[in-house]
């Protein structure tokens, strides 16, 4: 039998990079403390990593996060995640004749993976690729309500409270409460949060262990909905997140 050779060097790499799957940001000591190195070696790995784009450092708080080199790299996931819901998404437009989305979360804010227009003429002035903040928007309430609290308070830490429009939440805490809504409904709305006479309706799609993979959203202008429009959507989108979680093997 062949004997396996492992390079230890790159071993400790991905190892430093998984710790950033639990944890936003973390210090040269903490990294150190975390993988059992001294601080030399971990400072060497690390500027390595920085260098190559899979980490960023802070040089004003010497924290490191992840970089965009492994945004580049999960763009390729992104694309077999489009690939897959891109019949639902369409399905879902097709029934609501209104712009549907499907959103990640990509660090601390969000990212349209792929959109599907309304039919109508007035349209939702969003854009494949365009990012967003989280607090401001159905797809970051869906997403953050099924993440574990320490990575929930860590990206609303990190953020700046901008108010959008008059209803926009600016307040940590109040952003936080609505997510315990989120979960016991099951689906996430913002009402002229993002923008004045928009509302936005959202549903997480989950993985495995009920982690959040995404989430799929219905935008329109506020004059085109009502209650009842509301919950027949929530249930279409509902509907359909299931078909996708059990087509990706998720399904709990």
């Amino acid at each position: 039998m062949t004997e396996k050779i492992y390079i230890q060097s790159i071993v400790r790499a991905v190892n430093i990079l998984n710790l950033f799957a639990n944890n936003s940001e973390l210090r040269l000591l903490d990294i150190s403390k975390m993988m059992k190195l001294n601080k030399s070696t971990t400072f060497g790995i690390l500027e390595t990593l920085v260098h190559l784009g899979y980490l960023e450092k802070n040089e004003k708080s010497n924290l490191y996060r992840l970089g965009l080199g492994l945004f580049r790299i999960s763009q390729c996931i992104d694309l077999e995640l489009v690939h897959i819901c891109k019949p639902y998404l369409l399905g879902i437009a097709e029934i609501c004749k209104e712009t549907v989305n499907l959103i990640v979360l990509e660090g601390n804010h969000l990212v349209y993976l792929d959109k599907i227009e309304t039919q109508y003429s007035i349209r939702i002035g969003t854009r494949i690729g365009q990012q967003i903040s989280v607090y401001c928007s159905s797809a970051g309430k869906s997403i953050l309500a099924y993440m574990p609290d320490k990575e929930v308070d860590d990206i609303l830490n990190s953020i700046e409270y901008i108010p959008l429009t008059e209803k926009t939440i600016t307040n940590k805490d109040k952003f936080k409460n609505t997510l315990n809504d989120v979960r016991l409904n099951g689906f996430a709305t913002d009402i002229e949060e993002f923008e004045k006479d928009l509302i936005c309706i959202g549903v997480p799609l989950l993985g495995h262990k009920g982690s959040p993979l995404a989430a799929i959203t219905v935008s329109a202008p506020l004059y085109r909905m009502n209650k009842d429009r509301i919950e027949k959507i929530v249930g279409i989108l509902k509907e359909n997140v299931l078909k996708i979680a059990t087509k990706l093997g998720h399904e709990e």
